[in-house]
C-alpha cells in the first residue's frame, strides 16, 4: 500500500512540475499568418484593373498567438514587386535607400498589422505599363527569434 501512495505523490508532483502558468521561460506556440490583397479606389478587393487606375497593394500580418511578440527587421520590413516575364518591373522601395540597423517592433496578440502602398500601373521609370497580366510580389522582412517569418504568396494582376 505504500507503494501506491509514494508513486501517486510522484504522479501529483510531477503533474505540478509541468504546470508553466506563470514561467516566462515555458514555451509558448508563436502563430502567425499573413496575408496579401490588391484593392480598387473603392476599397474592394480586385485583381483586374484598367491602366493608370491607383492600386492599393496591401500586406497584413496577424500575430495568432496568445502574447505580444517582438519582431525585428532591416529597413523596409516589407516591399511589393511588380513583374513582368520574372523581371522587375516596378519595386515600393526603387530609389529608396535605406540604413541597415536592425529594427524591432511589437505586435499584440490576436492583433493584425497593415501595411500598404498605391501603384497606378506604371514601371520604374513612371511610364504606364502595358495593358497585360503581371505578377504581384510582397516580401516580409520580419524575423521572429531568428526565423524569418514567411511572405504570402504573389498574385497575378491583370492590367486592361
Amino acid at each position: 500500500m505504500n507503494r501506491v501512495w509514494a508513486c501517486l505523490l510522484v504522479v501529483i508532483f510531477m503533474a505540478g512540475c509541468n504546470n508553466n502558468d506563470g514561467n516566462p521561460d515555458a514555451e509558448v506556440e508563436l502563430s502567425f499568418t499573413s496575408k496579401f490583397v490588391m484593392k480598387d479606389k473603392f476599397g474592394q478587393e480586385v485583381d483586374s484593373f484598367t491602366v493608370g487606375e491607383t492600386v492599393v497593394l496591401e500586406l497584413q500580418v496577424t500575430n495568432r498567438s496568445a502574447i505580444d511578440v517582438t519582431y525585428e527587421y532591416t529597413a523596409p520590413g516589407y516591399s511589393f514587386t511588380i513583374n513582368a516575364n520574372d523581371s522587375a518591373v516596378w519595386r515600393s522601395n526603387h530609389d529608396t535607400v535605406y540604413s541597415q540597423v536592425v529594427t524591432s517592433g511589437v505586435i499584440e496578440a490576436k492583433k493584425t498589422h497593415t501595411y500598404s502602398i498605391e501603384w497606378t500601373g506604371v514601371n520604374f521609370n513612371g511610364d504606364a505599363l502595358s495593358p497585360g497580366v503581371y505578377l504581384a510580389v510582397p516580401e516580409l522582412g520580419w524575423s521572429v527569434n531568428g526565423s524569418k517569418l514567411a511572405s504570402p504568396e504573389a498574385r497575378n494582376i491583370t492590367l486592361h
